[in-house]
C-alpha cells in the first residue's frame, strides 16, 4: 500500500527561534476546530524517555483538536502529518522523541467499552485533505 503523507504542521528543521510558529499553530488550530473532524479521536504512541521507549494507553479524546494539543505537551519541535486517513505527531525534547497516532472513531469505537482503541475496526479515516 502506498503512504500518503501531507506534513500540515512542522517546526523540527527550523535551526532558530521560528517566530511565526506560534501564528502558524494558532492558523492550524483554528482550522482544526472548523474542519469536519473535530470528532471523538484515540491517541496511541509511544514516549521516548531517557531510560528508553514506552508505550502509552490508547486514550480517548471528545475533539481532535484537544488530542492534538495534548502531544505537544512540553516538546521542543513539533511535527503534525496526515498519513493514510489519520494523523501522526512527533514531539521532540531532551530525552528523545514521542511518536504519536491520531485516529478518529467511527460508530463501533464510540460506543465499546471493553474494545482496544488501537484496533483498526473501531477507526474512522480522514478522507482526502484534513481542511478540504
Amino acid at each position: 500500500m502506498k503512504r500518503i503523507e501531507i506534513t500540515l504542521l512542522s517546526n523540527m528543521n527550523v535551526e532558530s527561534e521560528n517566530q511565526n510558529f506560534d501564528f502558524e499553530l494558532e492558523c492550524f488550530m483554528d482550522n482544526i476546530l472548523y474542519s469536519n473532524y473535530e470528532k471523538d479521536c484515540v491517541v496511541c504512541g509511544s514516549l521516548g524517555l531517557w531510560f528508553g521507549r514506552r508505550e502509552i494507553e490508547p486514550k480517548r479524546f471528545s475533539c481532535l483538536s484537544d488530542a492534538i494539543r495534548a502531544t505537544f505537551a512540553k516538546a521542543d519541535y513539533v511535527e503534525v502529518k496526515q498519513v493514510n486517513g489519520h494523523l501522526e505527531v512527533t514531539a521532540s525534547h531532551h530525552d528523545g522523541n514521542n511518536y504519536f497516532k491520531i485516529y478518529l472513531l467511527n460508530e463501533k469505537g464510540l460506543f465499546t467499552e471493553n474494545g482496544n482503541l488501537e484496533n483498526r475496526r473501531y477507526h474512522r479515516a480522514i478522507k482526502g485533505y484534513i481542511f478540504a
